[in-house]
């Protein structure tokens, strides 16, 4: 390895202000490395840079976000989305205002705090023939069958299934509406327990796939044939549950661009 030489002579005096230009330069090299840890996911995707295009931390009012259907939700103390529904048989789903295209990672912390109810999570949401859904002549009281049977074009997948009695069903599954057309289906539900979870949904191309924790547990390709491939829409957290037996929060959710590497 080649040393440099050093530098011989005289130092430079220090002026008055250098001290607070130093302390500026730290604070802002501070700053900066604070937000690359923030635009990390928690899950690395291979072949793939994670350029964070969404964060959502939920520490104050936000624009971003529109509430259907009957429910509560509020922001919490510690930084999250409460929300809860209150008719046991209608939900209440929360969408991003953003519209998202291939290649990105979604990612979200979600805590349950009761088991009493369901978890849906919607992706690439718009209308039939792509129209934006919030400029859309549709129903919007949060009905599953308003998002599942009506005019939208989208992916779910279920998580956190439980009943309105409390049974617990074991599977997860990954749909395509309209229509309810079964994609995947997996014999476990990833998100049994009372806890805090971190969820990733992943769609690059055709391939769409789910992590939870950094387990996978859904991994299909959309085939043209299936109507089509749905490539751009938004997202949507629906819930349903039984009224003062289930709620969550929602935190820290992240979308990422999945650019090739």
């Amino acid at each position: 390895m080649r040393k440099h030489p050093l530098r011989t002579g005289k130092p430079k005096p220090i002026s008055s202000a250098t001290p607070i230009l130093i302390l500026l330069l730290i604070n802002g090299l501070l700053m900066e490395c604070h937000r690359s840890r923030e635009s990390v996911p928690f899950l690395h995707y291979p072949g793939f840079r994670a350029h964070c295009i969404f964060s959502e931390d939920f520490a104050g009012p936000s624009t971003h976000w529109q509430a259907e259907g009957a429910g509560i939700s509020r922001l919490t103390a510690d930084s999250g989305l409460f929300i809860q529904p209150t008719i046991d048989s209608v939900g209440i789903m929360i969408w991003l205002d953003q519209d998202f295209e291939d290649n990105y990672q979604l990612e979200y912390q979600i805590d349950f705090h009761d088991t009493i109810g369901l978890h849906l999570l919607f992706t690439s949401a718009a209308g039939l023939n792509d129209e934006d859904l919030f400029d859309m002549d549709r129903e919007s009281g949060g009905c599953y069958e308003t998002y599942a049977q009506g005019n939208l074009n989208n992916y779910q997948i279920s998580l956190h299934c439980y009943d309105a009695e409390g049974q617990h069903h074991a599977f997860s599954r990954l749909r395509k509406n309209p229509g309810n057309i079964l994609l995947s289906r997996v014999p476990s539900d990833p998100c049994q327990s009372n806890r805090n979870y971190t969820i990733d949904f992943i769609k690059t191309g055709k391939r769409l796939q789910l992590f939870v924790d950094g387990e996978l547990y859904h991994d299909f390709k959309d085939k043209l044939d299936r109507n089509s491939l749905y490539e751009k829409g938004k997202v949507g957290f629906w819930f349903q549950g039984k009224p003062d037996h289930f709620s969550v929060t929602l935190r820290q959710v992240r979308v990422y661009k999945l650019i090739p590497s």
